[in-house]
């Protein structure tokens, strides 16, 4: 990936900040956080000096919504975010895990297919759930759950790729499925493009067919 665009929590000091000074000198763009201001835009004026794209933002990991603008505002300048590093550390506040808080983040209308089976499954669940974040991909799913310990349905191809901070767990009842995904432009007149698609609905089936014959109901494969 080129450029990646890199957050780091707690990067005015230490671990953090050897991590900003080693993502820069690779080429990423940098986000660092911190609750000292002067401290911030001081590595933030080094970072530059090594050639990185860099901004500082004031961010206080212990209070969420401060979190949340973190992420937001990361996404905002440079239109994306791959990669976390959640340095600062916090012991957050004791209590029942039915009273935590989490965002929930859905597919952005880059991916409509996924946006669709997702809202249908809450739909289909009687879960009245408003989005707080959208992602464009994986990449960016991921990071936000692990930046901000935020809830997301995911596909499940990339489970066994997940980092040790990202938990994941099955569906109940019955999982939303995609068997087949078709793209084309209704420009494109080719005979060979509508011998295609009118046999989609055919194709379609043997796909769904031999899945379920591979995988069996209820099984991993079976609910990508």
């Amino acid at each position: 990936m080129s450029s990646p665009v890199v957050l780091i929590t707690g990067a005015l000091t230490g671990i953090g900040r050897a991590a900003a000074i080693a993502f820069a000198r690779k080429g990423a763009k940098v986000v660092v956080s911190g609750r000292r201001d002067e401290v911030g835009k001081e590595l933030v004026k080094e970072l530059r000096s090594l050639g990185s794209e860099a901004e500082f933002i004031n961010a206080d990991v212990r209070k969420e919504d401060d979190v949340r603008a973190m992420v937001d505002k990361t996404v905002a300048r440079f239109g994306r975010l791959d990669v976390a590093v959640n340095n600062a550390a916090t012991e957050g506040q004791a209590g029942p895990i039915t009273d935590q808080t989490a965002a929930f983040i859905i597919p952005s209308k880059t991916a409509p297919t996924s946006r669709v089976v997702i809202e249908d499954y809450l739909k289909r669940s009687g879960l009245d759930i408003t989005p707080d974040h959208e992602v464009d991909n994986i990449t960016h799913a991921v990071s936000m759950i692990a930046s901000t310990g935020a809830v997301a349905l995911l596909p499940a191809y990339p489970s066994n790729l997940l980092p040790w901070s990202v938990t994941s767990r099955p569906l109940r009842g019955e999982a939303p499925t995609i068997d087949l995904v078709v793209g084309y432009s209704k420009a494109n007149t080719s005979p060979i493009l509508k011998l295609f698609l009118s046999r989609i609905d055919e194709l379609n089936a043997r796909i769904s067919s031999k899945a379920h014959q591979t995988s069996g109901p209820g099984s991993a494969a079976a609910k990508r």
